[in-house]
């Protein structure tokens, strides 16, 4: 019988299960281009997370002020920007310049109450006033605008950027 089970198999498959021959030969059990590939992928998550924790993300928001050029500036803004600009963390440029003091007023007032301060300019139909404003009075240590660039005109309206926050990206992931 034992011989029997010996004909099942060839000799030469016997005698190479036998030999030692190829027991310390690599076996390849990947290509190595895959492993560039994961590689790769781990580096670009890693990074990816690291990222996330340490890059510091603005949360912006943008207005319109009415300023004469010179080194201050007024905006009217809702109660929610002006609480946030209420907050240490808040900063306020015009023309790439940092307001170097911000104050809000205590009391909202109505649209109707601004227009009448502005005397019924034509400026405050460029405003972003809404039904009740805060007034924002803004300081700067050098002048916002050249007086060639006020084309004769007593006060003009510049663009706000209002920067209330800042967000690591990783806050978005967990909800903060």
């Amino acid at each position: 019988m034992a011989r029997e089970q010996n004909h099942l198999f060839r000799q030469s498959a016997l005698n190479r299960i036998r030999s030692a021959d190829e027991l310390d030969a690599a076996l390849n059990v990947s290509n190595p281009s895959a492993w560039i590939v994961v590689t790769a992928f781990l580096a670009l998550a890693l990074g990816l997370v690291a990222w996330s924790v340490f890059a510091v993300v603005p949360i912006t928001t943008t207005s319109v002020a009415l300023t004469d050029g010179a080194n201050s500036a007024t905006c009217w803004v809702d109660a929610d920007m002006a609480q946030r600009l209420s907050s240490p963390d808040a900063r306020v440029s015009i023309a790439g310049k940092e307001a170097t003091s911000c104050v809000v007023a205590s009391r909202p007032r109505s649209s109707a109450e601004v227009v009448n301060s502005l005397k019924g300019s034509y400026l405050a139909d460029g405003l972003d006033l809404g039904p009740w404003n805060y007034r924002v009075d803004l300081e700067f240590a050098e002048s916002l605008y050249a007086s060639e660039d006020l084309d004769g005109e007593d006060a003009i309206l510049a663009p706000v950027q209002i920067v209330t926050r800042n967000e690591h990206p990783i806050a978005l992931v967990f909800g903060r």
